[in-house]
């Protein structure tokens, strides 16, 4: 219990400092209606990340992804497209909070931003095979170096936390809270597409059996 709540405390400073200096440049531009509708969403997605909720259903991360698309639309002047391709039976799955996000922040900020590319396509979708829901979060981005990518998908396996850097601790946070919740079935992996691009596939193994995750619930934001 304690373990998953530090995990979940982990919030990206990045993504408020940058916010922030977003809204900075909307008042000299005087761009109140974005200000106003950046805020709003902002304040959605801190709600959502400080409530005491290890699990919520797939369709409350939907709901706040939303927020997120509309923040980066904001911010980046739709340079970036988004899909989500997740049937409306599977949005009652319960998976761990705050998770579609910070994969799709590193889509962005290492995929697309530090690779010059000014422009991009995010896509979530959703399936489920016996008692395992597979979420997929693909990007069309730069894509990452082969042995990088064996390198995280061992340390996801293994637990063990990668000496890459800054750059994947959003993917550690998410794949450690999946493995405590849900047990070392569940993981997340890496791999990329072809002709190019990056997908990480988060696996939740006996989805919806888990009285652990039941007993460490308190309730909150859209639950």
């Amino acid at each position: 219990d304690s373990e998953i709540r530090a995990l979940q405390s982990q919030i990206n400073p990045h993504f408020l400092f940058n916010n922030l200096e977003c809204i900075r440049g909307m008042v000299f531009m005087e761009e109140y209606d974005g200000i106003l509708e950046m805020t709003s969403c902002m304040a959605s997605i801190y709600r959502y990340c400080v409530n005491d909720w290890s699990i919520v259903p797939l369709e409350n991360e939907l709901l706040i992804f939303q927020d997120y698309i509309k923040i980066i639309s904001l911010r980046y002047f739709d340079a970036f497209e988004f899909f989500i391709d997740v049937g409306d039976e599977l949005k009652r799955e319960m998976i761990p909070r705050m998770i579609l996000q910070p994969i799709a922040e590193n889509s962005i900020i290492h995929g697309f931003k530090e690779a010059g590319i000014k422009f991009g396509k995010i896509r979530i979708s959703a399936t489920k095979e016996s008692h395992r829901l597979l979420i997929l979060v693909d990007d069309d981005g730069i894509g990452i170096a082969p042995e990088k990518i064996d390198e995280l998908n061992h340390d996801f396996m293994t637990n063990l936390e990668s000496e890459m850097g800054k750059v994947k601790i959003g993917l550690h946070n998410i794949n450690n809270r999946v493995r405590l919740l849900f047990g070392n079935d569940s993981y997340i992996k890496i791999s990329n597409r072809n002709p190019g691009g990056t997908s990480v596939e988060i696996v939740i193994a006996n989805t919806g059996t888990c009285d652990a995750i039941r007993a460490v619930q308190r309730p909150g934001l859209r639950s």
